[in-house]
């Protein structure tokens, strides 16, 4: 693996950084009290988490002012994506160098669906109505299952108490328009939010690479409706109800015909239309004081339906009409056994539908998974142990040929912690994990039976925190055994692969201005080929600064990824890129902001995915409310 910076330069690197901090911050003794929830599925204070875990709060996505989750997240270590055009088309997401199948979205605990070739269905949440995401980097399927081992984003809504509203207008007609409130009435509480999303307008597909796409202005517009309601049954037992919904209509191109492979004309006009329906029952209890328990139930159901000049594509190999459904039930019970140890005991209980009308390519899955899982979070003197193992028993059944695999499969994560210092400490953790072939891959391997995929991780830390300051240096190396991908022949089956790299993240306060940055230095590749595996860099990089100028709080954020393999099919190289936006917000009192972002500044022509348009330069002004 050839880096940029040896390791010795690296560590050097990381010193520096933190000797910085160390002497030109206003550094307190104190320590932060943020708690995160996904490193350990229970409330933990970010300070003693073991595994690689990023937070951005509402104050950061305010500030960013980012048109999709995949914009938000963008420059985090070990986090990339490659998207077919603006936000709202389809976006894949790329945890430490791993496929964009094996990372697992969460909101609110719950596992977000996923459709038939475990593509996630919950990247049209708009951020208007987040308060905060985690993203854990490295494998946690021992803690969340299957398709978890890049790792894990939590998406937490928001519980603003009051009333909150968002206007937002920007370049090529983009719109933002959120408003939600919530209200007490004795033991009930409900919250209601509502609104619309409309991205920039912009052609998806550059016409003098896909010369059979259609030149004309794609957009997505997402409507998004919520309903929570919450009831005290006793003082130490609270009964929610969610309902929700997400209608999304987006605009694309795409330079094949209906049949999904022969060319296409350039008159062509595509839409996706997808639906998201929602229901929620959520039980929190508190049967003692050293237990803790969330018994949670759900339904999840999704159709899309993709269009070609208004009429469904369901020939060969299109997918004119996908419709899934999940039912889910999860029961997470934490045992405080002393002020050090704590205990996590629970299971979740998932079953999936799948469906799809294409005449070829088309098929009827139902698929179940009965998942068991223990943990153990240990605090002594200067160590700290995290220990969880789970087991999972899945069956899968081809309605369309009636036939039926089961397996059943056990991961495990051990993480320890040494505290070198109140400021310093090493870390380290051990995962193995799997990820099942999804029932889009079973089918289009067929005859040929795909096997379980397979990891081994292994991760060492050095991490620094004091007050508002923050810098971590971590080394990880990540085996996949049987990764589903597409051979010489293009042919679909199980190949070895690797990944291996080292990150860097850092965050400090320098008197009044905050300076964040991220490096990712990794060698993602494919054993069989020894080919770099497609839309992951080697390089990553970004660099934050938060300043305030009076009134006025500036910010501006660079983010850099190098050149990238678009596809297992073809030699196209993704060319590497730096992205400038700038930002400033203005308080006009003490319950609303005026927030301006120019994006893009340099209008840099880059892409994430061979063939797709990115956003240009564009502006976006918006102004914020909230009564508490």
């Amino acid at each position: 693996m050839k880096f940029s910076f040896t390791p010795a330069r690296l560590a050097v690197l990381g010193l520096v950084f933190s000797y910085v901090t160390a002497v030109r911050a206003d550094v307190s003794r104190v320590e932060l009290s943020e708690v995160v929830v996904t490193a350990n599925r229970f409330v933990t204070p970010h300070s003693n988490v073991v595994a690689s875990l990023d937070v951005l709060t509402r104050q950061d996505i305010e500030r960013l002012q980012p048109a999709s989750l995949a914009d938000a997240l963008r420059g985090l270590s070990g986090v990339e994506f490659g998207r077919n055009g603006g936000p709202g088309t389809t976006t894949s997401f790329f945890l430490r160098g791993h496929n964009s199948v094996n990372v697992v979205v969460l909101v609110d605990g719950q596992r977000a669906p996923t459709d038939g070739i475990d593509s996630l269905l919950a990247l049209d949440l708009p951020m208007a109505i987040i308060e905060r995401i985690e993203v854990l980097r490295g494998d946690a399927t021992a803690l969340y299952g299957g398709a978890a081992n890049g790792g894990v984003i939590q998406i937490i809504t928001r519980k603003t108490e009051g009333q909150y509203a968002q206007v937002g207008l920007g370049s090529r007609d983009r719109l933002s328009l959120q408003t939600g409130f919530t209200r007490k009435l004795g033991d009930l509480e409900f919250s209601l939010r509502l609104g619309q999303e409309r991205s920039a307008r912009l052609s998806s597909m550059n016409t003098a690479q896909k010369p059979r796409a259609n030149s004309d202005l794609d957009q997505s517009v997402i409507d998004n409706y919520a309903l929570d309601v919450g009831y005290a049954l006793a003082s130490d037992h609270k009964l929610k109800l969610s309902l929700s919904r997400l209608d999304s209509k987006v605009d694309y191109d795409d330079d094949k015909d209906n049949d999904g492979w022969s060319p296409g004309n350039p008159a062509n006009i595509h839409r996706m239309e997808r639906t998201t329906d929602l229901v929620r029952l959520v039980l929190n209890s508190k049967f003692s004081s050293r237990w803790y328990s969330d018994l949670a139930l759900s339904q999840n159901r999704q159709k899309i339906a993709d269009r070609q000049n208004g009429l469904l594509r369901t020939d060969d190999y299109a997918f004119g009409l996908a419709q899934s459904e999940q039912m889910s039930v999860r029961w997470d019970n934490r045992i405080v056994l002393t002020d050090a140890i704590s205990v996590l005991l629970g299971a979740d209980v998932l079953n999936e539908k799948f469906t799809t009308d294409a005449r070829v390519s088309g098929y009827r899955f139902e698929k179940d998974n009965l998942g068991l899982f223990a943990g153990l979070s240990r605090d002594l003197d200067r160590w700290s142990l995290q220990l969880n193992l789970r087991t999972d028993r899945l069956s899968t059944r081809n309605l369309k040929e009636n036939t039926t695999e089961k397996d059943n499969k056990v991961s495990s994560l051990v993480g320890v912690a040494y505290r070198l210092t109140p400021a310093w400490s090493l870390t380290g953790s051990a995962s193995t994990g799997f990820r099942a072939p999804s029932v889009g891959e079973r089918a289009a391997a067929a005859p040929v039976v795909l096997m379980n995929e397979l990891f081994q991780q292994r991760e060492l830390g050095l991490v620094y925190r004091q007050a508002s300051n923050r810098f971590k240096l971590s080394y990880f190396q990540a085996d996949i055994e049987n990764m589903i991908a597409y051979d010489r022949s293009d042919r679909l089956t199980n190949l070895p692969a690797e990944n291996h790299g080292v990150e860097m993240s850092a965050n400090m306060l320098l008197g009044r201005t905050t300076v964040a940055g991220s490096l990712t230095l990794q060698d993602p590749i494919n054993l069989e080929t020894g080919r770099q595996l497609a839309r992951r860099a080697k390089r990553a990089a970004s660099f934050n600064v938060v300043h305030p100028v009076k009134a006025v709080q500036l910010s501006a954020r660079v983010s850099y990824q190098s050149h990238r393999r678009d596809s297992d099919f073809t030699s196209q190289v993704l060319q590497p890129y730096a992205i400038l936006d700038l930002g400033a917000a203005y308080a006009l009192d003490t319950r609303s902001t005026i927030r301006v972002s120019l994006e893009n500044v340099t209008d840099r022509q880059y892409q994430t995915a061979f063939g797709y348009n990115a956003p240009r330069r564009g502006v976006f002004v918006t102004w914020f409310y909230r009564d508490r």
